[in-house]
Parts: structure tokens; sequence; C-alpha cells
């Protein structure tokens, strides 16, 4: 009987081990946001940024550092932030958006 409990309490904490994790939420794609958006207000990177974020008409962004720029995002979303298109697009991500964006942004090569 003692058995029967310790396995039945083992099977109940797997069973909300599994739970926990199917319901915590995907980790956002960075890739994606930079090519299409967030759809939640952040528009491509490449849409200011260029196709290779190699500069457009915003500065050049490819192959800079992830701290770099998670910290400029900040900033942006801050009220110190004074530039009104990148204001937007840092508002318009979350935290763990603004890492994903800067890993992924960080991963391409740089432009001279």
């Amino acid at each position: 009987m003692q058995m029967r409990r310790k396995y039945l309490a083992l099977f109940m904490t797997s069973i909300a081990a599994i739970g926990a994790i199917a319901a915590a939420p995907p980790k956002p794609d960075g890739a994606q946001i930079v090519h299409e958006g967030n759809g939640a207000g952040a528009p491509a990177c490449m849409s200011c940024h260029g196709p290779t974020l190699g500069g457009g008409g915003a500065p050049a962004i490819a192959g800079k550092p992830a701290a770099y720029i998670v910290s400029r995002l900040e900033h942006y979303a801050s009220p110190q932030g004074h530039n009104p298109a990148m204001r937007q697009v840092a508002t318009a991500l979350s935290p763990q958006e603004r890492v994903a964006v800067a890993d992924y942004i960080a991963s391409l090569p740089a432009h001279p």
C-alpha cells in the first residue's frame, strides 16, 4: 500500500511538471521579428535598417553585440528615448522579444 502511494505521488508530480512545461509560452523567434515584426506594433527591423540590417534610412546594426542592442532598445522604451520610430518599436517588444531580436542581430555578419 505504501509503495502504491509513492507511485501515485510520483505520477501526480510528473503530470504537474508536464503541465507547467506545456503552459510555458514559446520563446520568441528573433529572426521572425527582425524580418516580419512581432504582430503587436513592432514592424520588421529590416523595413528601416535594410534587408541585411546593414543600414538604409537607419544605422547598420547587423553584428552589433547583443548586450548593446538590448541596452539601446531599453533606452528607447524608457522616458529618455527620444526617437519616436524606435520608441514605438521598443515599447511594442516584450523584454523576451528584445533579447531574442538582439541575439539574432548579433549573430549576423557585421557591415563595414
